[in-house]
């Protein structure tokens, strides 16, 4: 089960890059879409097809202590940095331990996604 990470929305069989005319670009710096709903950051892979990224990310961290009959959990890493990951594995093995009670959870940069949900 995934408890972290930016969900996959799109995928494109086209670089945005490359229609303007800045092709190559992708390699050297990361790059993002803006719109009225947030930044949703782009991943470029090497066939020139790109996968956009959910602009906020999957944390449910806090919900670890609670969710029960699942054998493992999984943190999807893809646009963090370093520190970021080391920082987000550590509170991931707290919250699982029970030592960290402390929110994790953001309101302006997490989702729970359909968690909290029923399921009909």
């Amino acid at each position: 089960m995934i408890v972290y990470g930016k969900a996959p929305l799109m995928f494109t069989k086209y670089c945005p890059l490359k229609k303007m005319n800045q092709c190559g670009v992708c390699k050297t710096r990361s790059y993002e879409l803006k719109d009225e709903h947030g930044t949703f950051p782009i991943i470029s892979h090497d066939d020139c097809t790109t996968t956009i990224l959910n602009g906020k990310t999957l944390n449910l961290l806090d919900e670890l202590p609670s969710i029960k009959g699942i054998e493992a959990f999984r943190l999807n890493f893809t646009v963090e940095s370093k520190e970021q990951v080391v920082k987000t594995i550590h509170k991931a093995l707290s919250k699982l331990s029970g030592s960290m009670d402390k929110t994790v959870f953001n309101k302006e940069t997490d989702t729970r996604g359909h968690f909290n949900k029923e399921i009909l």
